[in-house]
Parts: C-alpha cells; sequence; structure tokens
C-alpha cells in the first residue's frame, strides 16, 4: 500500500517549472510515486504545438534521472482525446484497488476553475484528492496548495524561445523545434 500523484498535461514543451513542481510534491505530499501523464490533446483545447511522441521523449530525457517519477504515455497511445477519469480508473484497475492509498491529482491553478468541468468530475473527486500548484500564491481554495515560485510557462517560452527555461536536457532540442515551427 501507498501513495502515488498523477500529474497530467500538455507540456508542450516540458519546462523547468514542471520539474519544480515535481520536487515539491515530493517534499509536500506523502507520495511514492510520481506519474506523469502528457496529454495526446488537451480536451479544452483543439490543436498542439509539439507532436505527443516529442512531448514524451522530453518528459522522458528529463525525468529519467528520478527514480520514483514515471513518465506514461497510456493517453498518447489512444490517439484521441482522453478524460482525467478514464487515466485514474486505468491506473487503479492496472494496479489493483489494495495497491494505494491515496491518490492525489496534481492541477494547475490555471485549471482549478474548470474542475467541475471535467468530464465526470464527481466520480473523479470521489476517487482523488486534488494539489493545487499556484506560481501566484493568490489562489484560494478548498484543496491543499502549493506554492511554485516560477514565473514562466510553456507560452511564455513558446513566445520568447528563451532556453533559459527549459531543463538542459531538452533544451537544444526543444529551441530548435519550436523555432522551426515559429518561422513556418
Amino acid at each position: 500500500m501507498g501513495n502515488f500523484a498523477i500529474f497530467g498535461g500538455s507540456f508542450d514543451p516540458v519546462h523547468k517549472c514542471h520539474e519544480e513542481a515535481v520536487k515539491l510534491c515530493f517534499r509536500e505530499l506523502d507520495i511514492d510515486r510520481l506519474f506523469i501523464v502528457p496529454t495526446f490533446i488537451n480536451p479544452f483545447k483543439d490543436n498542439y504545438n509539439a507532436p505527443p511522441q516529442k512531448r514524451y521523449e522530453w518528459l522522458q530525457k528529463v525525468f529519467s534521472k528520478y527514480s520514483d517519477v514515471e513518465v506514461l504515455d497510456v493517453e498518447i497511445k489512444k490517439q484521441r482525446r482522453v478524460f482525467t477519469i478514464e487515466t485514474v480508473e486505468e491506473l487503479i484497475a492496472k494496479g489493483g484497488k489494495q495497491s494505494y492509498d491515496k491518490i492525489y491529482l496534481i492541477i494547475g491553478s490555471d485549471n482549478l476553475l474548470d474542475l467541475p468541468k471535467w468530464h465526470r468530475s464527481e466520480e473523479l473527486l470521489s476517487l482523488v484528492t486534488p494539489i493545487v500548484i499556484s506560481r501566484d500564491g493568490g489562489i484560494k481554495s478548498e484543496y491543499k496548495t502549493i506554492f511554485l515560485d516560477c514565473p514562466f510557462s510553456s507560452t511564455d517560452f513558446r513566445n520568447t524561445l528563451n532556453g533559459d527555461m527549459l531543463p538542459s536536457e531538452i533544451r537544444d532540442d526543444a529551441v530548435s523545434f519550436y523555432s522551426k515551427r515559429k518561422n513556418i
């Protein structure tokens, strides 16, 4: 028995704030394992910038040094929008209900307001304990909130192509990839 956390998202691209969020989760939560689950496509978006397989490869490069972190391609393999409840149910089925005590769902404060709109949200909330990652610290939530002192996002990177925002393991590849996309 143990606790695990699920950190899903587009990760388009994964950046230093994502990595710092993972470190904070291990410091702030009683978890044995953290699963990072990149989306094929975010259910609230119409497209992505980097293809799913590329984002998955970048995540693997960044988090391979963490023995208690696993990057899963369960949503990417489905080649469609996948709702969080589906992924949670799949992870529970894979491990069996007896294999965990608590499941944490890591969400950014920017997604908190949309949480009631998530597919089967009430059922999802009966299975997981949401943990809110807040960059601005001003969020008011009924859920545990972890403050992340990190001033940028994937969108900021795509707008500026500032490689300093990216982990060294993917910096050159990602800057090159998004630079080419910007020049198309």
